[in-house]
């Protein structure tokens, strides 16, 4: 049977010389793209190739896949499936994960100095000892993730949704809390040493390990 692409597939029905359309037509572009996308990159890394920096995966359907020490600085993933990813130990130095759904990926010791994460859904993601220095994470949603140690400095986490997140011994100094929600985030031992926006900051009340002065009615004369 002769199949052609007119704008979708026709059979041709053998003996009457007529065409009728099949229900199924091709997948929307950008869903070919994407599995694309993640068909080469994954067969480059199967290959042994770990260094994709500046790359373009806008949308790439990347979801757990093992990218254990790939170096993606740079890389535009913006809107990336990164869900169940290994991202451990990568390297995502000035990386766009504008909107990525980061849900429970392993980013545990990898690099993100000056990525940004606007809006990313980094929820029950892993950030252990994860390097964020200057990280844009305004408007993402880091709900139950897992940052124990991780280095804040400097970063940007205006609007955030740090709901039961772990930001047990984290390094925020500097870092800017503007308008985040801490219902149940713990900050145990954590070093907030120039932190700002913490009198906007939502649910404060009921975040665990704050001392006085990031906490209560002392908050209205913080920054």
């Amino acid at each position: 049977m002769k199949k052609l692409q007119a704008p979708f597939y026709f059979a041709t029905i053998l003996g009457l010389g007529l065409a009728a359309p099949l229900v199924h037509a091709n997948p929307p572009a950008a869903t070919q793209a994407s599995q694309a996308a993640k068909g080469d990159l994954v067969k480059q890394i199967v290959a042994g190739r770990i260094d994709f920096t500046k790359e373009s995966l806008e949308g790439a359907d990347l979801k757990e896949e093992n990218l254990e020490l790939v170096n993606l600085e740079g890389a535009n993933l913006t809107k990336a499936i990164l869900t169940h990813t290994n991202l451990h130990s990568a390297k995502l130095v000035g990386a766009n994960l504008t909107e990525a759904n980061l849900t429970n990926a392993d980013l545990e010791e990898a690099n993100l100095k000056n990525a940004t994460l606007t809006g990313a859904n980094l929820s029950g993601a892993s950030f252990h000892n994860t390097e964020l220095h200057s990280a844009k994470l305004d408007k993402s949603n880091l709900t139950k993730a897992f940052m124990f140690q991780a280095k804040l400095i400097g970063a940007d986490l205006t609007g955030a949704n740090l709901r039961k997140a772990n930001l047990e011994r984290a390094d925020l100094t500097g870092a800017n809390l503007t308008d985040t929600d801490l219902e149940g985030t713990n900050f145990t031992g954590a070093n907030l040493t120039g932190v700002t926006g913490m009198s906007t900051a939502k649910n404060r009340d009921k975040a665990i390990g704050l001392s006085p002065e990031h906490q209560g009615a002392s908050l209205s004369k913080a920054h």
